[in-house]
């Protein structure tokens, strides 16, 4: 039976882990960073963790070594210290969520107008011939135009699809295996752009404990994103992918041989509707929906800026899952 010390200990580490948990969240969004009051506000939040963090990791190490520590007063503390991180939690979700919505809701915004529009434009014809007979092509072409805008916004909700879903199955898979069945799936795609690909693991089967349908969505968004891009350089593709371990980790390296991504951009491919595709090329929510599915996992992804012959994308899983 834990005595009250004991439990008010572990308390504490619950918060520690949630400070730290939300420090390394900002870490990895430094490489997002592409303007100067981001970086200065990021920086803030860096800072405000690790302040946090070292208090609160020598509140643990006091009450492990004081036995005549008040208990009453370190329950109080406890209770300031909780109540901070999860109004800081909240303020911090509740910007990112309205940051989130407002993309949304403007790339939503654009098909729903055009359907408004389409609509009123064939209203004004049809008024306008007055009993008259309406031709089919016009018909047929008027439903047309709104069935392309409504396949572009279910073409949203797909892609959003993953993140927002609240199911998740983790299973222990063999990563190199359930890579080469997502090529597989694709194989129509990769033959009729003549791209070429490998899985290398140095005949080692590395296993991670993931949710297989969320780790294949990761590796089909990497995967189309290097088509792509081999099919703009129009140049024989070539698509290689590496597995690899270090320590508790799964080590993924993707890298193709395409147009790569021009350095100015390199800071915000993680963000959410960013693309650099011709409008209705693409909806610029493949690495940021990558990069979240990792999150959740406590894994994370980055961009090898040193890579220049195309780009290499590298993934670190853990091995075992923490959910």
């Amino acid at each position: 039976m834990k005595n009250e010390k004991e439990i008010l200990i572990e308390n504490y580490e619950k918060v520690l882990e949630m400070w730290q948990e939300k420090l390394n969240f900002f870490l990895r969004q430094e490489v997002l960073v592409y303007d100067m009051n981001q970086k200065f506000a990021l920086e803030k939040n860096i800072e405000e963790c690790k302040t946090k963090i070292s208090e609160l990791k020598e509140k643990i190490a006091e009450l492990k070594k004081n036995d005549k520590i008040e208990v009453q007063e370190a329950k109080n503390q406890f209770e300031e210290s909780e109540r901070e991180i999860l109004f800081s939690n909240r303020e911090f979700w509740g910007e990112t969520l309205k940051n989130l919505a407002q993309g949304i809701a403007h790339e939503f915004g654009q098909p729903l107008t055009n359907i408004r529009f389409i609509i009123q434009l064939h209203s004004r014809r049809f008024e306008k011939q007055k009993g008259e007979f309406v031709d089919k092509k016009t018909v047929l072409d008027c439903f047309n135009d709104i069935l392309e805008e409504t396949e572009r916004i279910q073409n949203l909700t797909d892609r959003l699809a993953p993140i927002t879903s609240r199911k998740s199955h983790i299973e222990k898979f063999d990563v190199a295996a359930e890579i080469n069945s997502v090529f597989e799936r694709e194989k129509a795609k990769l033959l009729s752009n003549k791209i070429v690909f490998s899985t290398e693991t140095n005949h080692r089967r590395i296993f991670i404990e993931f949710d297989k349908l969320q780790f294949g969505e990761i590796i089909r968004n990497l995967l189309l994103n290097s088509i792509d891009s081999i099919v703009e350089k129009n140049c024989k593709g070539k698509i290689i992918v590496c597995v690899y371990e270090i320590k508790n980790s799964c080590v993924i390296e993707f890298a193709d041989n395409g147009k790569g991504i021009r350095v100015e951009n390199q800071n915000r491919i993680f963000e959410p509707f960013f693309t650099t595709k011709e409008v209705g090329g693409g909806t610029g929510l493949g690495l940021f929906i990558v990069s979240n599915l990792l999150r959740m996992y406590f894994a994370e992804i980055s961009l090898d800026k040193n890579y220049i012959d195309g780009a290499k994308f590298i993934l670190k899983i853990p091995k075992k899952s923490n959910l």
